[in-house]
This record gives structure tokens, sequence and C-alpha cells, in this order.
């Protein structure tokens, strides 16, 4: 895999289940009439901005949701997207999951853009391209995982490159190239395929061959692999 996965906060689920309660309270005495009128315009859906708030140590501290009825920009630190009103703490939940992972993504693909993981001597246009042509873009994906989000960062820096490339200058693109990646990332990305395939091969092994994600079949073996053993390993870490 070209780049690490993406830095989603193990505990964002719990935090953000919190915070939808506590949001979605806040309308348990609102009349019917007056959400119709709070929400005319918006097809009954709570427009909302989201941000997420971290300890000294990095840990995440608190998931923010505020109500975004007069459809004001987000500011650089949040995002925007919509809640069905009057849904349960757990449906709410669900609804979120998906744009927080998306916009996780996001944010990583722009922090890890500077390290030059995809600097030219590493993979050349022409690949470049075709990784891009391979991988979905998730854009009408409604189910979305932390795999899912591990390729979409993938693409959205992809395109990136790619795009630096046509459009940047000589100097430009030799800069790029020339961009050391710094040496414990290799070294993470390493370790992290041997671990993905030797806990690919235990589970063959053991009757239980994992589950290869279908609409990454664009990708290699290996990198859907590394990618299906980045959900697990979230997912464990997680509980």
């Amino acid at each position: 895999m070209l780049i690490p996965a993406p830095d989603i906060p193990l505990n964002l689920e719990k935090k953000l289940t919190t915070e939808v309660s506590r949001f979605l309270r806040t309308y348990d005495d609102m009349t019917l009439a007056e959400a119709r009128r709070l929400l005319k315009g918006h097809d009954f859906r709570m427009p909302v901005h989201c941000s997420l708030s971290f300890h000294k140590n990095g840990s995440l501290k608190k998931v923010h949701i505020a109500e975004n009825t007069k459809s004001k920009e987000p500011w650089p630190f949040q995002f925007g997207t919509t809640i069905r009103f009057l849904s349960s703490s757990w449906h709410g939940t669900r609804e979120l999951w998906v744009p927080f992972l998306r916009w996780c993504a996001s944010l990583e693909a722009k922090r890890l853009e500077p390290l030059g993981l995809l600097r030219p001597d590493r993979i050349s246009d022409e690949v470049l391209a075709e990784l891009i042509r391979k991988l979905p873009n998730f854009r009408q994906h409604l189910h979305f995982s932390v795999e899912d989000a591990s390729a979409l960062m993938l693409h959205l820096m992809a395109t990136r490159e790619l795009k630096l490339r046509q459009t940047g200058s000589a100097h430009q693109r030799l800069e790029r190239a020339t961009r050391p990646v710094p040496a414990k990332v290799l070294q993470h990305l390493e370790d992290e395929r041997a671990a993905a395939f030797d806990w690919f091969e235990r589970e063959k092994a053991e009757g239980y061959p994992p589950h290869l994600s279908f609409q990454l079949d664009g990708l290699s073996e290996e990198d859907r692999c590394i990618l299906r053993y980045r959900e697990v390993c979230y997912e464990k870490n997680s509980t």
C-alpha cells in the first residue's frame, strides 16, 4: 500500500453516539408544527456543522454537532451535513458515521500530501492515472468503512498529485521527485504489509479466508489484503 491508514480516532463512534444523543434531546419538547417551521426548505433533515476537539495528548476529547438551519458555510475546522430529524441516537450515529469517515479521510490526505509518498520516482504518471481509474470515488456509497476511508484517501492523494504534475512547472516536479519520504513512514508501511500477509495466511489456514472487498477489485490482491487488515485492526482496537 502506498500510504498509511487514515488516523481515525478509535473512540470516534462512542463519542459520536454521546453527542448525537445530546443534540437530539434538545428537540424533545418541540411540537410537529414547530419542527415544520424550523425545517421548512430542508426536506425535514436538520442541517448541521460537525467537528472534533482533542486533548493535548492527541486523543479525541469530544465530537461537536451544531444546528445550521441558516445554511452558513462551515469553518475550515468543520464540515457540513444533515441528520434525520427526530431519529433515534442509534440511527443518528449510523447516519453521521459515514460523513465523519469521509471528512477524516480528506483531512488525512491533506496532512500526508507533503510527505511525498506518491512522488514521481515512486510511482509514474501512467501508473498513477491507472490507479485513479481503478479506485472508486465512493460518492454514491451509503455504507462506508475504515477500509473505504483508506482507499478514498489514496484516491484523493493520487488525483491531487497527478493534477500537480500536469499543471506544475518542471522545478515543482523536480522538487517533489527529490523530496525524501520519512524513513519511519516507509518502515511502518513495510511492517504493516508483513503483518497483513501473516494475518491473511493464518486466517486461510484456519479455514476462514478473509473477505476482500469487491468494490476494490481494481487494486492488487496485496493492497486489498492490507486494506482489509486495517479494517479488522481498527474494529478490534476500538472495542
